[in-house]
């Protein structure tokens, strides 16, 4: 499915959501029209940032289990040594 398909569905969505404007208020309806041209958008930024905090989190256990000795740090107190975790 490429980029011009989505927006077709999303103004072909948007089209039908105008039928809603005798139950509903104007505001409301345009509010609905404004959360689904942001679909798109979530549908990739909510994946990716989970994605992404989970690099950092390993990142960090990577850190706390490495041998600070060999890296030539050496952590002398046992808060130092837990500031990664």
């Amino acid at each position: 499915m490429e980029a011009s398909d989505v927006v077709l569905v999303i103004e072909m969505f948007n089209e039908w959501l105008n039928f809603g404007i005798g139950t509903y208020s104007k505001a409301q309806v345009e509010g609905v029209k404004l959360v689904t041209r942001l679909t798109p958008f979530l549908a990739v930024m909510v994946p990716f940032w989970g994605i992404y905090s989970q690099m950092s989190t390993a990142f960090q256990n990577q850190v706390r289990i490495v041998n600070s000795g060999y890296v030539g740090v050496c952590l002398k107190s046992q808060k130092e040594r837990n500031m990664f975790v």
